[in-house]
């Protein structure tokens, strides 16, 4: 999942179809059980499954790929901004349960989408 995901953030097309899937949003976002992944995969387990997660959220949400540097912001399509939408729903539910990880992409979604 950990190279899924980081191959699917650098697409930012690809980010914004999974991410339009309800029952997709929700796994990644919330359902996805990280306790349980070898530490190989990162600190703590699950962490870098979890960062590559958010940087996946953040290309389904803004069309930008966030491993490029250079990349400049596009103009939000109707994609980007129902993907925002549930994901924002689902981690709301998420509550003080929400991946650490995934607070930084979130920033960076909001610095992005502005108001």
């Amino acid at each position: 999942m950990t190279g899924l995901m980081e191959a699917t953030a650098r697409s930012p097309e690809a980010a914004a179809t999974v991410f339009s899937n309800d029952d997709a949003s929700e796994y990644l976002l919330a359902g996805r059980p990280l306790d349980s992944l070898p530490p190989e995969l990162g600190g703590g387990g699950g962490r870098a499954a979890s960062e590559n997660i958010g940087n996946a959220f953040l290309a389904a949400t803004t069309g930008m790929n966030p491993y490029d540097p250079a990349a400049l912001p596009v103009e939000h399509e109707d994609v980007h901004r129902r993907n925002l939408g549930r994901g924002l729903a689902i981690m709301a539910e998420a509550g003080d349960d929400l991946q650490p990880e995934l607070r930084e992409p979130m920033a960076k979604v909001f610095l992005n989408h502005g108001e």
